[in-house]
């Protein structure tokens, strides 16, 4: 971090207060004169006032109600901070990305969007994986030339082994318009893991920086996501006694073959959500993608009607337990962090 955003961690150390006044300086940060008060009284952190932070995050210009101010609070300056620092450097670099092979490494996105951090975030994540690793990106129709063009993704150009696979092909073409929800759903279907070619998966979104390679140690395990607030190693709540050994989805190492057995099953679109079953039949239910209600029906390993959860992440974590296929807990924080600050303190 730049020494103005260390004092206005320091400064504002209950993180609480912290993250109240984050919201004083976005909100404040495009209202002539005030913009210039609130800044030298609050110590405002630099990142908020460059003239790329709205785009690369999208902003909006006028940004005062708490639906819109929660994205960029909390730590999200530090993270901020870090992409303007290192962008241009980042986009101005070539990855070439190998082959995928069967038993090899591969880092996978979905992402249907033209989203300004693509590049970005797609180059930070190989350079930093090394070059024994392939990429494989679930695009639109909408953004796929998009992708072509940024990451070079032509025959006999750098990007000519990155592979491209069309959400279309599963139905899912318009699955930007549904939320993460459907996303979610997506994660967890055996469809997902039939069509990545690679046994050990780094799954990612446009929201993560890393900061090293990963351990080979790791690779050996079904499934490995960043820990969950009150499933922190050693304890764990009773909220998630069922799930301690899992994690977070958004940046996860998965095993294809591990996932296949407790993924979800059934015909794209209209099984997203599986194939619903009970210990006396197995039904195929038709469920609307599209509904904001819509959750994982149960199967042999779970039972939905009670949890209701159309989280990925609770699902492949509970059914991998029940298999005695989580890894040990403390794997987890080595792993990945949620967030750049503590709850109190720098």
């Amino acid at each position: 971090m730049g020494c103005r955003s260390k004092l206005f961690a320091a400064r504002w150390n209950n993180y609480k207060v912290r993250n109240f006044v984050v919201y004083v300086c976005v909100s404040t940060r495009r209202v002539p004169l005030l913009d210039g008060m609130v800044y030298h009284t609050f110590s405002c952190p630099d990142v908020f006032y460059d003239a790329r932070y709205d785009k690369l995050f999208e902003v909006p210009r006028w940004c005062f109600s708490h639906k819109c101010l929660k994205r960029y609070g909390r730590s999200h300056y530090v993270y901020a901070e870090f992409v303007l620092n290192t962008f241009d450097a980042i986009v101005s670099s070539v990855i070439s990305p190998v082959k995928p092979k069967a038993l090899g490494k591969i880092a996978v996105l979905l992402e249907p969007r033209r989203h300004p951090l693509l590049e970005y975030t797609v180059k930070q994540v190989m350079l930093t994986l090394g070059p024994t690793w392939s990429l494989q990106i679930f695009v639109s129709s909408s953004n796929e030339n998009f992708v072509r063009r940024h990451l070079r993704v032509h025959h006999n150009d750098t990007g000519r082994n990155i592979i491209l696979t069309k959400l279309g092909n599963f139905g899912l073409d318009d699955i930007h318009k549904y939320g993460n929800r459907v996303q979610s759903a997506f994660s967890a279907h055996e469809s997902l893991y039939h069509a990545i070619p690679s046994e050990h998966i780094l799954w990612f979104q446009l929201d993560v920086i890393m900061r090293g390679p990963l351990k080979e140690s790791w690779l050996k395990y079904a499934y490995v996501g960043a820990e969950w607030k009150g499933c922190q190693y050693p304890r764990c709540s009773s909220t998630c006694d069922k799930i301690c050994g899992g994690g977070n989805s958004g940046l996860s190492l998965r095993r294809r073959s591990m996932m296949l057995r407790v993924a979800t099953r059934g015909q794209l679109p209209g099984h997203i959500w599986g194939v619903e079953s009970n210990h006396t039949k197995t039904s195929r239910v038709f469920i609307d993608f599209t509904d904001s209600n819509a959750q994982f029906v149960s199967d042999e390993m779970h039972d939905n009607s009670k949890t209701h959860w159309f989280e990925d992440d609770l699902q492949l974590s509970y059914k991998l337990s029940k298999l005695g296929l989580l890894p040990p807990g403390q794997i987890h924080p080595r792993f990945a962090l949620a967030q750049a600050l503590p709850m109190e303190g720098l």
